[in-house]
This record gives C-alpha cells, sequence and structure tokens, in this order.
C-alpha cells in the first residue's frame, strides 16, 4: 500500500511539474527502491490511474488526464493541463494552490464557459 500511494503521488506531483503524463521511465526514475510496476496495476484496479491498454502508459492520474479533454485548467504562471471531469478541473487549482482560468463548454449547447478560481 505505501508502494500505491508513493506512486500514484509521484504521478500526481509528475502531471504538476511537466503538464503530461509521466513515462514508465520517469516513473521508476521517482520511486527508486519500489516496484512500480505492480504499484500502477494496482493503482489502475482501484480506478486512481488510467492505464491505454494497448501500451500500458499512462493515459490519466485523476484529476489529471492526458489526453485533451473538453476541461482545460491554466494556472497561473505555469503549464495547462486537461481534467478528467468538471468537478476535477474545479479542484486542480487548489491543488496546485494557486490561481488558475478554466476553461470548458457546456454539456447541452457546447457554448464556451471560462471561470477564474481564485486559490
Amino acid at each position: 500500500m505505501a508502494c500505491e500511494s508513493h506512486c500514484y503521488s509521484s504521478c500526481r506531483r509528475l502531471c504538476c511539474h511537466f503538464s503530461y503524463m509521466p513515462t514508465m521511465h520517469i516513473i521508476r526514475r521517482s520511486v527508486l527502491g519500489l516496484e512500480p510496476e505492480a504499484a500502477l496495476a494496482a493503482l489502475h484496479d482501484r480506478d486512481l490511474i488510467r492505464r491505454d491498454p494497448a501500451t500500458g502508459t499512462i493515459a490519466c492520474a485523476y484529476p489529471f488526464s492526458g489526453p485533451p479533454m473538453p476541461h482545460r485548467v491554466a494556472p497561473a504562471g505555469g503549464r495547462a493541463f486537461y481534467a478528467m471531469c468538471a468537478v476535477d478541473v474545479l479542484g486542480i487549482p487548489f491543488l496546485l494552490g494557486r490561481d488558475a482560468t478554466i476553461t470548458s463548454a457546456d454539456s447541452t449547447s457546447r457554448e464556451p464557459v471560462r471561470v477564474a478560481v481564485c486559490a
């Protein structure tokens, strides 16, 4: 469990730092001394991360999404991120501790939505 928690924390921290999903090579380097493959499989089974079924690469580590999604957050002075859903995108500025601009689209009309968040 400690290894899984450490891997999940590393995935999210790396997403925040790089603004994209970390590769297995980066995960292995960030969790030295641990067995990341088993931990990542357990995190996938718990729906905390999603892995590409064909490649095994990390597709998302909640709340961050690697593939483009309708919900995007741009923290002040930082890189923008995609979020898995509208609730996740609202939490990212507070996770990062930074003000941010959120862009999305109304699910019915597809009209653009823009929200400023002060963290």
